[in-house]
């Protein structure tokens, strides 16, 4: 190889380790992908919008849903989506149905103690009913607050973002002031209204098919956890957090505490069958152990 060929192949390296450099000082290549990545986005929305054969998931596009192709509820914080189903007595439209989660046979329905949980679907019942409510503007939100207005954001401030809705609870005792349906962090429950992000929400099309479970699940009774045990099974005789306990009692503290008779006179009742084995039998079935410690 002459040295010509080995300038170029120089030049050729020093090149490559040149561009590598400036790349890793202005980060051009992450940028055209970006900006690459931006104009598909872009192109994609566009052409999904003005398809005649697509139609709007949500609310966010600015166009209303027709009350009875609202399929679901979807979470502003989070996106988090849960199907509902309206109330077929109510004319407004909006009394609805929140479906469990974790099963299509059972609606969402809120306890006394302000916990949620799930019973077999009775669109009737008041704890399982929610009121679908569209807020247009600080005024209507206002209202709606009406003496809870400082519980969380300043409604005025500009990080209120308006339309959206609320979901509050029909339940006789959750109206005054409104528990309103909130979702965050895997966390979903009802709470005194505010103006709490977690509590905003869209309306949507969409119908989720698989199951989810919330990440909150649990038996506890604290406001705002997801009870296992609905009100109607409250006072039924079932504790999950019962346990058994076994206890190695001699025959004397038996028969103290419970009048339960010992091995030798259980063995001189010929009615009652023994309930020890002799020794000789247990040295038959463990070879090489210590009767003396069993």
């Amino acid at each position: 190889m002459n040295s010509k060929n080995k300038n170029i192949i120089l030049f050729v390296c020093l090149f490559i380790i040149l561009a590598i450099f400036l790349d890793l000082i202005f980060n051009f290549s992450n940028i055209v992908v970006e900006n690459y990545q931006n104009e598909i986005s872009s192109s994609y929305n566009s052409s999904s919008y003005n398809s005649s054969s697509s139609e709007p998931r949500s609310e966010s596009s600015n166009i209303d849903i027709k009350p009875s192709n609202i399929k679901s509820i979807v979470s502003k914080m989070t996106g988090k989506v849960f199907n509902i189903s309206f109330f077929g007595d109510d004319s407004t439209n909006s009394i609805i149905n929140i479906q469990s989660p974790r099963s299509e046979k059972h609606n969402l329905t809120v306890n006394n103690d302000g916990t949620l949980s799930e019973e077999n679907i009775i669109s009737s019942k008041d704890t399982q009913q929610f009121i679908l409510k569209k807020i247009i503007n600080i005024n209507e939100y206002r209202t709606e607050l009406s003496l809870n207005q400082n519980n969380g954001a300043d409604i005025s401030s500009t990080c209120t973002k308006y339309p959206f809705y609320i979901l509050k609870s029909n339940s006789a005792n959750k109206r005054s002031p409104p528990w309103c349906l909130a979702y965050e962090s895997g966390n979903l429950f009802v709470h005194p209204i505010g103006n709490y992000d977690n509590q905003k929400w869209e309306i949507s099309n969409l119908i989720v098919s698989n199951k989810s479970f919330c990440t909150s699940d649990m038996d506890s009774t604290n406001v705002g956890d997801f009870r296992n045990i609905p009100d109607r099974d409250k006072d039924k005789l079932y504790n999950k957090d019962r346990i058994k306990i076994n206890f190695n009692l001699n025959d004397e503290l038996k028969q103290k505490l419970f009048g339960i008779e010992g091995s030798e006179e259980s063995s001189n009742n010929p009615n009652q069958c023994p309930t020890y084995l002799p020794n000789k039998s247990i040295e038959s079935l463990c070879k090489g152990c210590d009767i003396d410690k069993l």
